[in-house]
């Protein structure tokens, strides 16, 4: 077995660093039935791959990569495609998370929110502001209103047509948001999308480089830091808000319709929340992503730590994973009590540049609590691009230093090297996406990205199987794990069955910027 090269990661840190797929539930909010399915896959379909990958990755000492290439060279091409996907989900998740610190900049600098009003240059006529809300429903009630006309949230349309100034079509780049909402950044002159992209990935790059030991610690300082800001914008929701708006929100969230389990005439709603179970479950924790293996390699080869890690990460993602929706409660609860004409989606990235940013100009909540929001969205996010890079990185140096003689006494170099050649590809491939295109590259991109996880998922799910029994015969162990290997075999089966149909269904939790506020 090889010799360990980096410093473990201790239970601890392994419990902060766990919480990097709470980025997810911002946009995705799982609610009732989606909720109960995500449960039911997490811990009779996750665990099994969850456990076995990360016990590989800690005897072995390898990532992906080095585990395929040892027990199936045949299969080392899965392994290189995983570590691909991850490149390209970092690539156009990294603008993305971007954005929250602008947001973040923009609500601590201008007062009063910039977001909140219409009559401004970008705005339609079919903008329509909490101030003229009342007016226009009496208006309506008393007319016969056009139902195909739909009206916009001030809020929606600044996203669009001032920060992002959205083109037509992919071929109309036009270049990139030069913003005219405030005299500081007017004053700059220069678009700062992409400087906040750039921003993002030399933390990337300064987090990843300098090894496992670094990286470790860093996410675990990044991972207290989120839950702070979480809790502190929650205390403020919850302890000033009106509690009624809130529980009716938190009851509709939660609500489970019993009857979908019992009547089988139409069971086109039980299968639509079932799927939307399974795909968040997976393309959230990830399941059968790279990443797994590489928190079993840095948690060490200690008893302890080799058979408690798995617990850790699939306890800590059950709890986080409903961390931003409590938060985030308080504050949609009484929009949609103030508001009760608008229609706010909880789902999307509407979620945060839309209806809650409304939720702070409406409810006029302080502006340090809407900088604090966008901010730890914004460390969520930067933890799991770092994560996803450290295992692209820590990947490539291993087979380079395994391959290579003269790389084995220079793996910081290695590993520095190719983490700056990881952020240069990063951004280059990245700064299309901050372009006036920036939604129909999106459009493209995730499709393409989430096709090809189903594709790749549906090959692991029966790789890993195969792995671990060859992996009991050399460890000589067999015996031991009939038991486990008869739930993992289980396990893998029933989930080739969704990947399939996600895979030809194209169904995915594909991004949408459509307008997604409007009059009911």
């Amino acid at each position: 077995m090889a010799e360990t090269v980096v410093a473990p990661w201790n239970l601890l840190q392994i419990a902060f660093i766990a919480l990097y797929p709470a980025s997810m539930s911002f946009t995705r909010m799982p609610s009732g039935m989606t909720l109960l399915a995500l449960y039911v896959f997490l811990f009779l379909l996750c665990v099994p791959p969850i456990f076995i990958q990360l016990k590989l990755g800690n005897h072995e000492q390898r990532g992906i990569v080095g585990l395929l290439s040892t027990y199936f060279p045949i299969f080392k091409g899965v392994g290189i495609a995983l570590l691909v996907h991850l490149f390209l989900t970092a690539v156009y998740m990294a603008p993305l998370i971007s954005h929250y610190a602008m947001y973040a900049a923009i609500s601590i600098i201008q007062e009063p929110y910039p977001w909140g009003l219409c009559g401004n240059a970008w705005n339609t006529p079919e903008c329509v502001s909490k101030q003229q809300d009342d007016k226009l429903m009496t208006g309506l009630q008393q007319s016969k209103p056009d139902p195909l006309k739909e009206y916009a949230s001030p809020e929606s349309q600044f996203f669009n047509f001032e920060y992002l100034q959205l083109s037509d079509n992919i071929e109309n780049i036009s270049g990139f948001p030069v913003w005219q909402f405030n005299k500081t950044f007017e004053n700059v002159g220069i678009p700062l999308t992409p400087i906040a992209l750039v921003i993002t990935w030399c933390l990337i790059f300064l987090f990843v480089a300098f090894g496992g030991r670094i990286c470790g610690w860093i996410l675990f300082i990044l991972g207290p830091g989120f839950l702070s800001l979480m809790f502190v914008v929650m205390g403020y929701g919850y302890a000033n808000l009106d509690r009624g708006p809130t529980n009716s929100f938190l009851q509709q969230l939660y609500s489970l319709n019993v009857e979908q389990l019992t009547d089988f005439s139409d069971t086109t709603d039980l299968i639509t929340s079932w799927t939307e179970g399974f795909v968040l479950v997976m393309h959230s924790l990830p399941v059968w992503a790279a990443i797994l293996p590489t928190m079993g390699k840095m948690t060490g080869t200690g008893k302890i730590s080799r058979n408690i890690s798995w617990l850790i990460v699939v306890l800590v993602y059950a709890v986080s994973l409903q961390l931003p929706q409590l938060t985030m409660a308080p504050y949609m609860g009484n929009l949609r009590e103030m508001s009760p004409h608008m229609h706010y989606k909880n789902r999307s990235f509407s979620v945060p540049f839309t209806t809650m940013a409304s939720a702070f100009h409406s409810l006029e909540i302080p502006h340090v609590y809407a900088f604090l929001f966008y901010l730890s969205l914004y460390i969520a996010g930067l933890m799991s691009l770092v994560l996803t890079v450290f295992t692209i990185t820590d990947n490539v140096v291993d087979a380079l230093t395994t391959s290579i003689d003269v790389f084995q006494n220079r793996r910081l170099c290695v590993n520095f090297f190719t983490a700056f050649v990881l952020m240069c590809l990063g951004v280059g491939a990245g700064i299309l996406h901050t372009t006036k295109a920036c939604w129909n590259v999106l459009h493209y991109t995730d499709g393409s990205v989430y096709s090809q996880a189903d594709f790749y998922y549906c090959n692991v799910v029966w790789i890993i199987p195969c792995h671990c029994v060859r992996a009991a015969e050399v460890w000589n162990c067999r015996e031991g794990y009939n038991g486990y290997m008869g739930w993992l075999c289980h396990s893998h089966i029933i989930c080739i069955f969704p990947l399939l149909f996600c895979f030809y269904n194209g169904y995915t939790t594909r991004i949408h910027w459509e307008e997604d506020t409007r009059y009911i």
